[in-house]
């Protein structure tokens, strides 16, 4: 696998606003997706979804699954998109959340 982009979407109402997606990166031919929304398979219905887009590669077939050799700058990058992905959603929620892999919460979500 190859990696073409990494976007941040916005998830409202249980649906992945794919047109409103914002690319944390975008590697050569990558457009954006050509469906406008789809519906989300996580059960919280807002907050932002961070996505990678890959392409494949010719040694995928050959290894007969989907492999992904990162460089160091992509996971750097990928890790501040969750980290803006987690911002944008405390936002949108007006509020932090405790559960899950990646709690997030901050110092005013205490102050009434």
């Amino acid at each position: 696998m190859r990696l073409k982009a990494i976007v941040l979407i916005p998830r409202r109402d249980g649906v992945l606003r794919l047109s409103e997606a914002e690319n944390v990166i975008a590697l050569g031919s990558w457009e954006g997706f050509k469906a406008d929304m789809v519906p989300s398979v996580r059960s919280s219905p807002n907050g932002y979804a961070v996505a990678v887009v890959m392409e494949h590669s010719p040694i995928d077939g050959a290894a007969g699954c989907n492999l992904w050799f990162p460089k160091a700058w992509q996971l750097e990058e990928l890790l501040k998109a969750m980290n803006r992905s987690d911002e944008l959603t405390h936002m949108m929620l007006g509020h932090g959340w405790l559960r899950g892999p990646r709690p997030y919460i901050r110092l005013e979500d205490f102050i009434p």
